[in-house]
């Protein structure tokens, strides 16, 4: 592997509301890849702590029931599963990069996340190299080279014939992919 191919982690979270300092993480799902190879795939529903708000908007969008929230996997589960998926990747010195549409959710959910649960999930992960697709596209739209009414996954994936069904973390994630493969040069 050479410096210009650090390995990558797409991720995408459904969540009981918008805010990681009040709402929790309902469904998440990564792929992670090095030099365009899957290294692994996982997506699971996760059991709301105690003290989670809900916002039944949310759980509407993402088709959840109350008695779905608390039957996933727990947040330290989630955590060790996600480090034993990226420690197939940190066979190097490189740091995985984050890849997602509108990343920084996402990331802001699962740090919020690892502190709730004392997880240490900086140690393989670079967060100040993340990458995101919605950044590229709305950069496109800037310059001219793309106009679509918005710039929401699902809008996106129609633009481009990629296979969603929106609002399930693993779909995200794949069209994210997707999407991010279809950008890149």
């Amino acid at each position: 592997m050479t410096d210009k191919n650090p390995p990558l982690l797409f991720l995408d979270t459904e969540t009981s509301g918008l805010d990681p300092r009040r709402h929790g993480i309902l469904q998440i799902a990564w792929i992670l890849e090095m030099d365009d190879k899957v290294l692994a795939e996982k997506v699971m529903d996760i059991q709301l702590p105690p003290n989670t708000d809900l916002c039944m908007a949310a759980l509407d969008c993402n088709g959840f029931t109350l008695a779905r929230t608390i039957q996933g996997k727990t947040l330290s589960y989630m955590f060790a599963a996600l480090k034993s998926d990226l420690s197939l990747a940190v066979k190097s010195d490189l740091l995985v990069r984050p890849v997602g549409h509108n990343v920084q959710f996402d990331l802001d959910f699962l740090k919020a996340a690892s502190d709730q649960c004392r997880e240490n999930i900086q140690f393989s992960l670079d967060f100040k190299k993340s990458l995101d697709t919605l950044a590229v596209l709305r950069w496109m739209d800037y310059r001219g080279a793309i106009h679509l009414k918005d710039y929401k996954l699902e809008t996106v994936a129609q633009n481009f014939a990629i296979p969603l069904k929106a609002h399930d973390a693993l779909e995200d994630v794949r069209a994210t992919r997707a999407v991010f493969h279809l950008l890149k040069p």
